[in-house]
């Protein structure tokens, strides 16, 4: 009992006191820049303070513009040495800022922001760039991006055209053989041009297919060339935009395969294979008697492949064809598909009621019957 007390009063026991979590911010190492025009666009990803509870932490951008360095001029600086004087010196601006703690923010989402520059000298020029972290009086400078600007300028992406598909809206352009990248970016309704792209392409490929959009949506999109100019640094062209198109369904299904008929003794049966689209929602049934004129007869649902037409007259020509039609608004039919033809040969003869035996008749017992099987 002694022994089972004392380990009861140990529990309530305080042990050492621990050292506080460190409350300067997370460093940022996966800053990245890129140059376009007079701008700087910069983008980074946010992380989470190690110390628990509410917190607010700021970013702050600083870069300088340096002009081409001469061959014959002093040894570099040592990365961190270069990194100290830009943020002594460097010229700044307000970058998003990150809550965390109750509606915290969402660790990993990847931040943004741009600097407006003037009077850059090209061809050799560099511009350095960092981020400053800061919560409370605690900050933390993210890695040292040094871009160098290109001697020739990238031109704009020529020949940018946008068509609605069944699958989503083509991008086309002018395939062009470059060491670079062609980044697109996409508008939604009246909103911006997206700050990240949808997609970075080789230019050479001429074309994107993006299945994201939605019926009845409004897009805009613009096109870039970007080449690397250092590392984690890119320069970037003139953008190219098309657009705006709005996304709608006009595309109708295809022309279904496989129709075969069949003469039955209920009439002629329709068989198909089925359509795989998945706006599917029918199929329209056509039927020409003789020489007279293909008129509708008849209509199933997407879920049938088989149609029975029960008035098909006898011993005429009879040629059938059919079409899918799906969903949409406005109702996209498809093109007929390949005919079948059949013909009902004579008249279809009512089953022969079974007569009763007549009195004093055997009656036929179990076994093998002569005859015709029912």
């Amino acid at each position: 009992m002694a022994v089972a007390a004392a380990l009861i009063a140990a529990c309530g026991k305080k042990g050492p006191p621990l050292p506080p979590l460190p409350r300067t911010p997370p460093a940022i190492n996966d800053l990245e820049a890129t140059l376009a025009g007079a701008g700087l666009e910069i983008a980074w990803t946010a992380h989470a303070p190690l110390e628990p509870g509410p917190s607010r932490v700021e970013h702050q951008v600083v870069w300088r513009v340096e002009t081409a360095v001469p061959a014959d001029a002093a040894p570099p600086a040592s990365a961190a040495a270069v990194l100290g004087q830009l943020l002594e010196s460097g010229q700044r601006a307000g970058a998003p800022a990150v809550e965390w703690g109750a509606a915290a923010d969402r660790p990993g989402r990847r931040l943004q922001a741009k600097a407006d520059l003037a009077d850059i000298p090209a061809g050799g020029a560099r511009v350095r760039v960092a981020v400053v972290a800061r919560a409370g009086r605690h900050q933390a400078p993210s890695n040292l991006v040094t871009l160098t600007t290109p001697a020739q300028p990238l031109p704009a992406p020529a020949g940018v055209t946008i068509a609605a598909e069944p699958d989503g809206i083509r991008v086309r352009w002018s395939p062009l053989d470059i060491e670079a990248r062609l980044e697109l970016f996409r508008a939604e309704g009246g909103a911006d041009v997206s700050a990240s792209p949808l997609v970075r392409a080789a230019p050479l490929t001429g074309e994107f297919l993006d299945h994201s959009v939605r019926l009845g949506a409004r897009y805009r999109y613009a096109a870039r060339l970007r080449a690397a100019a250092g590392e984690h640094a890119w320069a970037a062209g003139p953008t190219a935009e098309a657009g705006p198109l709005t996304y709608t369904d006009s595309f109708p299904p295809a022309p279904p395969r496989g129709l075969t008929a069949l003469v039955e003794s209920g009439g002629v049966r329709l068989l198909w294979s089925p359509n795989r689209e998945a706006d599917l929602a029918g199929y329209r049934i056509y039927r020409r008697i003789g020489d007279g004129p293909e008129e509708r007869a008849g209509s199933v649902s997407e879920a049938e492949v088989t149609w029975v037409d029960a008035e098909a007259p006898e011993g005429k020509a009879l040629v059938y064809r059919i079409t899918a039609f799906d969903s949409s608004p406005q109702v996209n039919e498809s093109a007929p598909s390949e005919p079948a033809a059949a013909r009902v040969r004579g008249p279809r003869l009512p089953a022969a009621p079974q007569s009763a035996p007549s009195p004093g008749s055997a009656t036929p017992g179990p076994g093998p019957q002569s005859g015709v099987a029912p």
